[in-house]
């Protein structure tokens, strides 16, 4: 059972880091020896940034004849065959660019998270418990006892519902790292409707959050995102 945890472990900490990547709008390349599953993931990872979106190059298969795209100076997200390239290569080749091995969860060292340990611990334990219930005690996933005693009732845990589907799950998981921040920002709006960036920010100055909002609100994905939030009403 410990070697399978130190894997799910790994998984579930390069899943982060990639969101993270795509949140920080990187070069990202992802190395599979599957089309469907480059895909598959692809299109997951797209739905873990939401409320946000991904507003640059998006290529889940890259054609063998098209390897220029990835000499393009703006963000991506391209999906790389194993059988025409290897990690190795891609990561001498863009040694500055995020390189993970969709199929081992290797990922380079440009593939950072940029969450607070409490914030990404959190994170951790939830998806474990997602991926692979039976290997893990009440303990080893909740710290609360409010939640410890849920469980053992088999209510509903914060973000996990026994009536969602399994990915449906995962993106509330990760939602819920962006939801109570959705509420601050609408206090940080001019009567004209003009986004104070700085003010907002100062709101998480003794916050874990800091960091990850000071990253986040400096990409394009932001910048649209507010103008469109901007106009939602205060039921979302």
């Amino acid at each position: 059972n410990r070697v399978v945890i130190q894997e799910e472990l790994r998984e579930i900490s390069t899943i982060i880091k990639l969101w993270c990547s795509l949140l920080c709008e990187k070069h990202i390349i992802l190395l599979g020896n599957q089309a469907y599953l480059l895909f598959a993931v692809c299109e997951s990872l797209l739905s873990l940034i939401f409320p946000f979106k991904w507003l640059h190059t998006y290529i889940p298969i890259l054609p063998y004849n098209q390897f220029d795209y990835l000499e393009s100076p703006t963000p991506y997200m391209i999906g790389v065959l194993s059988s025409r390239v290897d990690y190795s290569y891609l990561n001498e080749n863009y040694a500055s660019h995020v390189i993970c091995d969709i199929n081992t969860s290797q990922i380079n060292k440009n593939g950072v998270s940029f969450l607070s340990y409490n914030e990404e611990s959190k994170l951790r334990k939830k998806l474990q418990y997602m991926k692979n219930p039976e290997l893990f005690t009440i303990e080893d996933i909740f710290d609360s006892s409010e939640d410890k005693e849920k469980f053992t009732k088999g209510e509903d845990i914060e973000d996990i519902e026994q009536g969602r589907s399994f990915s449906e799950n995962v993106c509330y998981i990760f939602f819920r790292i962006f939801r109570n921040s959705l509420n601050i920002m609408k206090k940080h709006f001019t009567n004209d409707k003009i986004f104070n960036v700085q003010s907002f920010l100062d709101e998480f100055c003794i916050s874990d959050m800091r960091d990850f909002w000071e990253k986040v609100s400096a990409t394009v994905a932001f910048e649209h995102f507010i103008m469109s939030f901007k106009n939602i009403d205060d039921s979302f």
